[in-house]
């Protein structure tokens, strides 16, 4: 899961440069799963989320997640920059760590320094029916070297026991 989530946020800062014709205003186009961090401000961020979009929303088990990201670095992203991961299910942390995140970044064949300028990604991943039911929490906070905050997101998701949605399908169908 840890991988899945680093490689989400690299994606932010890698691939495609493009030419941004205008700003977006909900950055995360009505998603109920992800939101920057509490008690930051994203304007000072150095990455500058312009749309980030989840497909399906909320994630279901068993199926493939589309993430598409857009936005703009202000500042290039050098080696010694990091990424604070945790992931906690309901209350109960589970994740906590610090990854170098140059070498996230060199897992996807984008390595540092990684130039400002504007990006976009799009990357899917499958996500395994074998996931635990219930509510995850993952906080991805993300620095250059000297500790200036690149971004910081948090996703919010719930996974459905299999068998609360069967009888939900059931009660529908009748």
């Amino acid at each position: 899961m840890k991988i899945h989530v680093i490689t989400l946020i690299v994606l932010l800062c890698k691939q495609l440069r493009i030419k941004a014709n205008s700003e977006v205003e909900d950055p995360f186009q009505g998603s109920s799963i992800i939101s920057f961090c509490p008690h930051t401000d994203p304007n000072t961020n150095i990455l500058k989320v312009k749309s980030l979009k989840i497909t399906p929303d909320p994630p279901k088990r068993d199926s493939l997640l589309i993430v598409e990201g857009w936005g703009t670095l202000s500042e290039d992203v050098t080696i010694g920059s990091y990424i604070s991961l945790s992931v906690a299910y309901g209350i109960v942390p589970i994740l906590n760590l610090r990854a170098d995140l140059c070498k996230q970044t060199e897992r996807e064949q984008f390595p540092c320094p990684i130039s400002k300028g504007e990006y976009n990604a799009t990357r899917e991943f499958h996500i395994p029916s074998h996931i635990f039911p219930g509510r995850y929490i993952i906080k991805a906070d993300i620095f250059l070297e000297n500790n200036k905050r690149i971004a910081c997101f948090v996703v919010d998701v719930t996974f459905t026991p299999k068998f609360l949605l069967n009888y939900i399908s059931i009660i529908i169908r009748n």
